[in-house]
């Protein structure tokens, strides 16, 4: 199916009575084009492709008739700002097919989504089309205030009896006033009246709680309280996902859905999951955040209904913004009041210091022989590197020959020690028959000197238990004279 001409589209007709009269093109997406209308006034029209009415046009058809005829409470009705993009009334041809819906006109130039204001990456290098206000956004007065709001708008679908379902990043726009806008709100999960909701059968794993996976069956707002968790987690901690962080466990780091399924969050205490470099300290967060934090993904990865509800964290994130003071250094920086020193100066200190030594890094002589080479065809940010042919292989060159040295007499060959001990072994054995005592005196030397030199003190044993011999005999000898 192409596009539908305007002059189509004025013969439809809306649930609330009259026609839409079509102003331009806005945009095309997977499942069919919006535009921007004349009238009704500030709204757009959103019209299903055929494949998708062909498939669920009777569904459609009657979940859109009940999110008109029930809507929920916005939370800023009369203020100018939209918070929920909600269906305003349903769209059919003039015989009764139904087409598509009317909804809210946003003010997209001064709002962008949800993840350009969260991720410090895309706030310190934005996109060329990125509205002035966002780089400067970063300030967590407003991050906290942002935080606050999407969980008040939680809270008002919750209290209609909605869930949200595929509450991901894409589906929430920030406005420079740190205000929040749900879209894509024909996706959510409807109360049909009879039984089983209009379901909502998409998602994305980073906001999808441990328990669920199965889009094809009804969830519960417990699954919302847990992207919630998530969205005010990296609102919080500088766009860092709670079940990210660096990994000291046995084994490859699990994803992050089984990290959510074991409640292992980085701060959570263990040891196995640490927080990602540059992440703000835990300090940072208030006691009633952090234990808000815990029964989110600890106590609720064993049991969902322990999660903290939508209104929990407005409450908690209310009194958190409204208690939060400026930085005396850094008119930038924002923490809370009871913190005496910054913490957003000391991690600035942190990243400053590591910086310097990448740069002093970078800076020496490298030891790798691969060396970068940024050609003219290489693509910007794109490193290519040269390999470094090694020199030819010479074998190494073998020890020059020297003759072994001649033979000595055994004389020669024998130590000092050894040269010793014979002498007053030899000494020993002669003195026997002439003086006993000098024959004891010079085995026990003889033993002793080849003890002490690490020889066989064997002769000299031998001249002393020959000195011994003699005296014996010269005892009986003289006995039986």
């Amino acid at each position: 199916m192409s596009m539908p001409m305007v002059e189509v589209l004025g013969r439809y007709r809306l649930s609330t009575g009259g026609s839409p009269r079509v102003a331009k093109h806005l945009d095309e997406g997977g499942e069919g084009w919006v535009y921007a209308l004349h009238s009704p006034a500030r709204s757009a029209l959103k019209i299903y492709k055929d494949d998708v009415l062909a498939k669920r046009g009777p569904e459609l058809s009657n979940k859109l008739a009940r999110m008109v005829a029930r809507p929920p409470v916005d939370p800023t009705a009369g203020t100018g700002h939209t918070t929920l993009a909600w269906p305003t009334a349903v769209v059919s041809t003039g015989s009764g097919a139904f087409q598509g819906f009317v909804m809210p006109l946003l003010d997209l130039a001064h709002s962008v989504p949800l993840h350009q204001v969260v991720n410090p990456g895309d706030r310190s290098d934005p996109l060329p089309d990125t509205p002035a206000w966002v780089p400067a956004f970063g300030n967590w007065r407003r991050l906290t205030r942002v935080a606050a709001n999407l969980a008040g708008a939680t809270h008002a679908l919750h209290t209609a009896g909605y869930v949200i379902g595929d509450f991901n990043e894409s589906n929430i726009l920030v406005s420079d006033r740190a205000l929040v806008t749900l879209i894509d709100c024909d996706s959510m999960q409807v109360p049909s009246g009879t039984g089983t909701p209009y379901l909502c059968r998409v998602g994305k794993e980073d906001y999808t709680p441990p328990e669920d996976g199965d889009y094809s069956r009804p969830r519960t707002v417990h699954s919302d309280t847990f992207a919630l968790a998530v969205h005010v987690f990296m609102l919080l901690m500088e766009g860092r996902h709670p079940f990210s962080g660096r990994w000291a466990g046995a084994g490859d780091k699990p994803s992050r859905r089984g990290l959510a399924k074991r409640g292992l969050y980085f701060l959570a205490g263990d040891p196995q999951l640490t927080p990602p470099v540059g992440t703000p300290p835990e300090k940072l967060l208030p006691a009633d955040i952090r234990a808000l934090f815990r029964r989110a993904f600890i106590e609720g990865a064993r049991d969902p209904a322990r999660r903290p509800t939508a209104e929990e964290w407005q409450v908690a994130l209310d009194r958190l913004n409204g208690g939060l003071r400026d930085c005396a250094a850094d008119p930038g920086h924002a923490h809370p009041k009871e913190l005496l020193t910054c913490p957003w100066c000391e991690l600035d200190r942190v990243k400053a210091s590591r910086a310097a030594a990448t740069r002093s890094t970078s800076t020496q002589k490298p030891m790798d022989p691969a060396r970068p080479s940024h050609s003219s065809g290489a693509r910007p940010g794109v490193t290519r590197y040269r390999p470094v042919t090694p020199p030819p292989f010479s074998p190494p060159a073998p020890p020059p020959f020297r003759p072994p040295a001649p033979s000595r007499p055994v004389w020669q060959r024998t130590s000092y020690a050894e040269k010793s001990v014979l002498a007053l072994g030899i000494g020993g054995i002669i003195s026997i028959t002439f003086c006993t005592p000098l024959a004891l005196i010079l085995g026990l030397i003889a033993a002793s000197r080849a003890k002490s030199a690490g020889q066989s003190p064997i002769l000299g044993r031998i001249a002393w238990m020959g000195g011994i011999a003699v005296a014996v005999l010269k005892m009986l000898v003289s006995t039986s004279g």
